[in-house]
């Protein structure tokens, strides 16, 4: 990202399908920062780091490489007459509505277990995400650089409340250890 960095958390960006978590959760690998687990996995150009990506030509492809027939079909011209005519003010661009590449999916979790009230489960995952909604722009910056995708899940795992100063804290760690892994180091 160049210049100021956005600090937002947009819906694009929540790790939100259960195929997703489960895949994550099953083949990721994860460290921990107490008191907050994380689990991780790294997508390079489409394929998952550890080779099980798929490979889309070998599955489409046909049997003797040649291209399936498809009939011709052929749809009747509408009516001009009763059309609208175009207007020329169209919507202009909005800084919204540009497109962006999500380099990041980020998921929360606090443990029913360990919080029986749902009050102190949800404060603890609005500082999860504050914290890192604050510090992601620097991760951000080195996957972009190698173009490589991530999907996260941070759990937090201890049994008192926490400060935001400690969860601020262990979230720039882990932060900056998910950074040194994409760079390739450990």
């Amino acid at each position: 990202m160049t210049g100021t960095a956005r600090h937002t958390f947009p819906k694009a960006d929540k790790l939100k399908s259960r195929k997703q978590i489960d895949l994550l959760f099953r083949e990721g690998k994860s460290f921990f920062a107490a008191p907050v687990k994380c689990y991780y996995r790294f997508e390079v150009s489409g394929l998952r780091v550890n080779g099980l990506g798929s490979d889309l030509e070998s599955e489409t492809s046909n049997v003797k490489g040649e291209t399936p027939a498809y009939p011709q079909i052929s749809y009747p011209e509408p009516e001009t007459s009763n059309l609208k005519p175009e207007t020329s003010n169209p919507k202009p661009e909005t800084q919204n509505h540009k497109p962006e590449t999500i380099n990041i999916k980020t998921g929360v979790s606090v443990s029913k277990r360990n919080f029986k009230h749902s009050v102190d489960r949800n404060r603890i995952k609005r500082l999860l995400r504050e914290a890192y909604r604050l510090h992601k722009h620097t991760l951000l910056e080195k996957l972009a650089e190698r173009q490589v995708t991530l999907e996260v899940f941070f759990v937090f795992t201890d049994r008192t409340l926490p400060t935001f100063a400690l969860v601020e804290e262990k979230m720039k760690y882990c932060l900056r250890r998910l950074g040194k892994i994409a760079e390739g180091g450990s």
